[in-house]
């Protein structure tokens, strides 16, 4: 929890705790039931739950002001805007300018 002096777009978690679930699937019924666990773990957990999402081993898109703190995405939207004009870079959780 410790902020460093020096430090990129997400300086800390600001959670006392993270939770990663991974299924692997080998078929699609298995695809199936590890998103219906993690579903439930999601449920399960919801009272503990930030408003912020860590988006690192997030594979589906979630808005991305989520990830970030305010002060944190308006520089990158204004980064993007100055880098990306045109959006050729593509990301899971895009930065919408």
């Amino acid at each position: 929890g410790r902020r460093p002096e020096r430090h990129g777009a997400l300086a800390t978690l600001d959670a006392a705790f993270l939770t990663v679930a991974v299924a692997i699937a080998p078929d699609p019924d298995s695809a199936d039931a590890g998103a219906a666990a993690a579903q439930r773990l999601s449920a399960a957990l919801e009272p503990w739950t930030s408003e912020r999402r860590y988006l690192g081993f997030t594979s589906k898109p979630v808005d991305a002001r989520l990830g970030f703190e305010p002060g944190a995405y308006g520089r990158l939207q204004r980064i993007k805007t100055a880098v990306d004009p045109d959006g050729v870079f593509l990301a899971n959780h895009p930065i919408v300018p």
